[in-house]
């Protein structure tokens, strides 16, 4: 972890959840809802600190809800169907990873809204999965391959009895798709 002596590769999740709200503000949606699972997780704590950054940059933005449960498909589709009750109901949806991403994609297909028209939806990690979904699902995308290279490197110094370097944070990137836009241009980028 960041400020610990051990050598690491860590994703900078905080960055990751300013470019999803930063894209959904973006697109025009106001009121986002963050589902994430546990509150007290790192990621979960990071990403929504970077959805915050972004909503206090936009005018008019506003966090409708937090929401927590676990990290699975039911988890979130239970937390956006609660949401999507309320008289108040958010406009989009950050989803702090996939699965959560898709179960809210299925209680928005419940309720006869669809994302990227109706409302926008934003999930974490890429996942095949949310490429494949109907519509696909925008996602914040893991440098998987530079942190596998990275790590392998700092353990084979380890071996080898060197210093295995440095903490390393790398940057996610941004997959835009369907889900998160209401103008053409982001309804035609998958």
């Amino acid at each position: 972890p960041p400020g610990s002596k051990l050598a690491c590769v860590d994703v900078d999740d905080e960055h990751g959840g300013y470019l999803a709200g930063a894209r959904l503000f973006a697109a025009g949606w106001r009121r986002i809802a963050f589902v994430s699972g546990p509150a007290t997780e790192r990621a979960t704590r990071r990403r929504h600190r970077g959805l915050l950054r972004a909503l206090y940059e936009t005018p008019g933005g506003r966090l409708v809800e937090s929401s927590y449960g676990d990290w699975t498909l039911e988890s979130g589709h239970a937390q956006a169907a609660e949401l999507l009750r309320r008289r108040t109901r958010p406009e989009a949806f950050f989803a702090a990873n996939d699965l959560l991403a898709l179960g809210v994609a299925r209680a928005c297909a419940a309720a006869g809204l669809r994302p990227g028209r109706a409302l926008g939806l934003i999930g974490y990690d890429d996942i095949e999965s949310v490429a494949l979904a109907d519509p696909p699902i925008s996602s914040v995308a893991q440098p998987k391959a530079e942190i596998g290279a990275a790590a392998a490197r700092q353990l084979i110094s380890l071996i080898r009895g060197e210093s295995p370097g440095r903490q390393l944070q790398l940057k996610p990137r941004l997959v835009i798709r369907r889900s998160c836009g209401r103008s053409a241009a982001a309804e035609s980028t998958s």
